[in-house]
């Protein structure tokens, strides 16, 4: 028996193998033999499918390989998708934490300014503090047998909790609740419409501008300022430096001004003494002894403790004035005016300044158009002429404006007679007495337990006459 001819004849093939993690398949091209068939882009497609491939196949590698035909090299064509995993969430705050109490730099004046020192944030009520971004939970991935890849979840951050804070519906967002500081504590967001000094207000601290109260428990020394919002309450005195607040004032010890201390507060300021001081109060003042300062007042002024004096200087309330004694053994002069706006008062003055500094223009003015109204043909110049009669007439005007002005309130000021000054005790020579702008002035002779009052456009004075009221104030039979 003749021995069969051997088959050298075999189909070109393809070995397919897939990475264990089954994000990459690769394939390699086997070459035929003899007259074997070529594989089609249709039996590939049937190979890679008896292996489970079924995601990432890239159609343009495997047409490649059946066009370029190069054999026995290992090529890629297909991937999976990695999953990608979700973000944190995140916690931005929206306010500075970095206050190391260092002097501040003014460009414009190329000075560093140690009494404005970076010790806390102020904020106002409203403003955003911390904002909330939630965490991601990804996208999911795939491997090239079309298994799904779950991504790992961010983890949440954690809103920080807080005082006078309020948070928007989802709580993605934080906001201040009220004015004043804010201060991160650990985890904790705090905002406050108190600002607390332990001490003495001195250049450690320099000055301090809040939106709120501030409370002092020690000393404010000289040259610096508190400007508050709010109520201002020092347990100690101020040295010759400003205070300025829209509520009240309470200066335990005393303002010591020193010819420089002051006080501006829109409400009351209740202190142990006044000694060279400034102080403009809207509501009223409260003080045992006031030394040679000027205090305004839109309401009423109470001098009255173990003291009760006022010497020296300017007292003016709209109200009243009361006190146990005005002036001194020594005849020290001594001015107390009622009846009066001090603002008002100011304003008068201003004016009258004003009108005063117009009536030099407007005489310069009426010169020049003099001079240039005697030129003449070729001298003559109309538009310099018209230039000065505008100029005069401007003039004219807003100084009409400006006496307008001046006699209504004039008007005001001199309707104000209701208003009283009460000595509890002595009223010594050399005070003088003023009641919606009529004069008396005590020149001989002490004056005991007497109220000063406005009658017939005259100041006159009989036995004393007032109730203690609640408040603390007085108040007029």
């Amino acid at each position: 028996m003749k021995p069969r001819p051997q088959d050298n004849t075999r189909d070109e093939d393809v070995a397919i193998a897939v990475t264990p993690d089954e994000m990459t398949a690769r394939l390699t091209l086997l070459p035929p033999e003899g007259e074997g068939a070529l594989l089609t882009l249709a039996d590939l497609h049937a190979r890679i499918a008896a292996q489970r491939i079924t995601y990432g196949i890239e159609e343009a590698v495997l047409e490649r390989v059946l066009s370029e035909r190069k054999y026995n090299q290992v090529i890629e064509f297909a991937h999976g998708t990695p999953p990608i995993d979700g973000q944190n969430g995140t916690i931005t705050l929206h306010f500075s934490t970095e206050h190391g109490g260092m002097p501040t730099y003014d460009q414009e004046s190329d000075r560093v300014d140690f009494k404005q020192l970076d010790l806390f944030e102020s904020v106002t009520e409203g403003q955003l503090l911390v904002t909330r971004t939630p965490a991601t939970q990804g996208e999911k991935g795939c491997t090239v047998k079309g298994r799904t890849l779950t991504p790992r979840g961010g983890r949440e951050a954690r809103m920080p909790s807080g005082t006078k804070v309020r948070y928007n519906e989802d709580r993605t967002e934080m906001y201040a609740a009220c004015s004043g500081r804010v201060d991160l504590r650990g985890e904790s967001v705090h905002v406050s419409n108190v600002y607390e000094v332990k001490g003495d207000v001195d250049l450690s601290i320099g000055n301090i501008s809040f939106d709120g109260d501030v409370v002092v428990h020690g000393n404010v020394i000289s040259d610096l300022e508190i400007r508050a919002s709010g109520n201002v309450t020092i347990y100690g005195a101020v040295q010759r430096s400003a205070i300025y607040a829209g509520g009240d004032v309470l200066i335990a010890n005393g303002l010591q001004g020193m010819d420089g201390g002051l006080v501006e507060t829109d409400g009351r300021l209740t202190a142990k003494y006044i000694e060279r001081g400034i102080v403009r109060a809207q509501t009223g003042v409260m003080v045992d002894q006031i030394t040679h300062s000027t205090v305004e007042c839109r309401g009423e002024v109470l001098v009255k403790g173990k003291h009760g004096t006022v010497v020296g200087g300017i007292i003016r309330a709209r109200d009243q004035v009361v006190a146990s004694v005005i002036g001194s053994v020594n005849h020290t002069r001594t001015r107390i005016e009622v009846g009066v706006d001090p603002p008002s008062v100011a304003r008068m003055s201003q004016l009258a300044t004003q009108i005063s500094a117009l009536d030099k223009q407007i005489e310069e003015f009426e010169k020049i158009c003099h001079y240039l109204q005697q030129r003449t043909g070729e001298d003559s110049d109309p538009a310099k002429l018209r230039s000065a009669i505008q100029g005069k007439m401007q003039r004219i005007r807003q100084q009409q404006i400006y006496r307008k002005e001046y006699d209504e309130i004039k008007q005001d000021t001199d309707r104000e007679t209701l208003g009283r000054i009460h000595v509890l005790e002595t009223a010594y020579p050399e005070v003088s007495i003023s009641i919606a702008n009529h004069v008396y002035k005590i020149q001989n002779g002490n004056i005991c337990a007497a109220t000063f009052r406005l009658s017939d456009k005259e100041v006159v004075f009989g036995p004393c006459e007032y109730t203690e009221h609640p408040s603390g104030m007085c108040r007029s039979r």
